[in-house]
């Protein structure tokens, strides 16, 4: 007994050492304001993600224990939106973080690791223009461009002469190179979106070269700005300043009227999984499903990733109204032989959607009802039966054969594991069967029509195709 104690002891201490060693904390002092919490953010696709807050301490203290699931930047502050109270570090699992944040900037404390020693010599070298870019921080009389340009100009120098980080961390020596570049750029582009006084607006004449030689094929080179805080939005600003300072009047006006056409195709964007992020941004300035589905028409293939695709899907979803009249949200799935098929392949015919699976009893009595529709309008070319099967994938064997057994009429679809994303959230399908009425245009007439052995499908099937 004493001897399966003792085993038990050492494999508890082993597993909490184990643990330990991937865990890095953070403790901190903030002295910036009164914020009631400070917030970790991780980096996902180049936006900052919430993943853990802290309340404040009566002196401002405040703790944070994370497992990074790779090593890369993080960063603390209170807002992902607000650059000026937000401080980014960098972080292997066990690291461990001591820093203090002061009205100008924050310092390291105690234990640090030299990776986050070399991140606050850049700090302090950045720290002036951070301090301009803050428009609670700043001082406002001496704030405008013609403090900030030359500013900007004598750190740039201070930058291209500051020594490549030494650190142990083969890894972060190289990230680090890339973070400085685009650190000063997200610098210098904020504060061309502060609010100027009255009378000192700079002129394109006034812009120091930094900003005519910004080099986008470089910048976009590989998926670097993926993991810096909000590396699409300083890229995507970085582009309006060039276009505002560079370009001219013809081009300035094009690109006012649609950024979308001028970005996208631009070569210098070099980066795949890059430019489908700007996509995003502009994808998320649709406000209707019309305009959404024409602008998935002319760039959606510009959505590489399963992550980008996924958010679009989302997009989408977000604009979808299930009244009568509201455009149709597109599907594809697979047919029994294994062929793509979509719903909008049968624009310009009646579509009546059956949602249904195999192991659903009141889905497999609906069955002769709608194989006497299908029989019914078989001389009806302007109506389409289509089945939508949402078994799992595992379940496509079964699928197959019941299909092959007791459907063999309409179009049969089978959804699988894609159900859930593509068909069930964006009409809003919380049971099954379900069927769906789509009219000639692609609109819906109905997004929970009356099932096939109720009287009135019918009746609304042939008003429907008389139109």
């Amino acid at each position: 007994m004493k001897r399966l104690l003792y085993i038990l002891l050492i494999t508890v201490a082993c597993s909490t050492a184990a643990y330990s060693q991937n865990v890095s904390v953070i403790n901190g002092i903030w002295e910036r304001g009164t914020p009631e919490q400070i917030r970790l953010f991780a980096i996902e696709n180049g936006n900052l993600k919430e993943i853990a807050t802290s309340r404040l301490g009566a002196n401002g203290e405040f703790l944070f224990a994370f497992s990074p699931q790779q090593e890369g930047f993080f960063s603390i502050g209170t807002s992902p939106n607000n650059a000026a109270d937000r401080h980014t570090f960098y972080f292997k699992p066990g690291d461990q973080l001591n820093v203090r944040v002061f009205r100008e900037g924050f310092e390291l404390t105690g234990e640090n690791t030299p990776e986050n020693r070399a991140m606050e010599q850049w700090h302090n070298l950045v720290r002036p223009m951070e301090m301009m870019t803050d428009m609670r921080r700043r001082v406002p009389a001496s704030s405008n461009y013609r403090y900030f340009f030359p500013l900007l100009i004598a750190t740039e120098a201070e930058w291209r002469n500051f020594p490549a980080a030494n650190t142990p961390n083969a890894t972060f020596n190289t990230l680090f190179e890339r973070y400085k570049e685009a650190d000063f750029l997200a610098l210098a582009m904020a504060f061309t979106r502060l609010p100027q006084a009255v009378g000192v607006h700079p002129t394109p004449a006034d812009f120091p070269d930094f900003y005519r030689n910004i080099d986008f094929a470089h910048l976009t080179q590989d998926e670097f700005l993926l993991n810096f805080p909000n590396g699409i939005t300083v890229l995507s600003n970085a582009y309006t300043s060039m276009m505002n300072i560079t370009a001219s009047e013809a081009e300035r006006a094009a690109f006012l009227q649609d950024p979308t056409v001028v970005i996208l195709p631009d070569t210098r964007i070099v980066n795949p999984a890059i430019r489908g992020e700007l996509a995003l941004i502009f994808a998320r300035r649709n406000r209707t499903m019309a305009g959404f589905n024409e602008f998935m028409a002319q760039w959606g293939h510009y959505f590489v990733t399963e992550s980008q695709k996924a958010r679009a899907r989302e997009i989408q979803v977000s604009l979808f109204d299930r009244e009568a009249g509201s455009e149709a949200i597109d599907f594809t799935f697979p047919d029994i032989d294994g062929n793509a098929v979509s719903l909008s392949d049968f624009k310009g015919r009646v579509v009546y959607i059956d949602v249904w699976a195999t192991w659903c009893a009141p889905c497999r009595r609906e069955i002769p009802h709608l194989r006497q529709i299908a029989a019914d309008f078989a001389d009806n070319e302007n109506l389409v039966i289509m089945s939508v099967s949402v078994d799992r994938t595992r379940d496509k064997s079964n699928w197959k054969a019941y299909v092959r057994e007791h459907k063999q009429f309409g179009v049969q679809l089978f959804a699988g594991d894609d159900a859930e994303r593509d068909l069930m959230v964006p009409y809003q399908i919380r049971g099954i069967p379900r069927f769906i009425l789509i009219g000639k245009d692609g609109r819906i007439i109905m997004a929970d029509a009356p099932r096939p052995s109720s009287p009135e499908i019918r009746a609304k099937l042939n008003e429907v195709l008389s139109r």
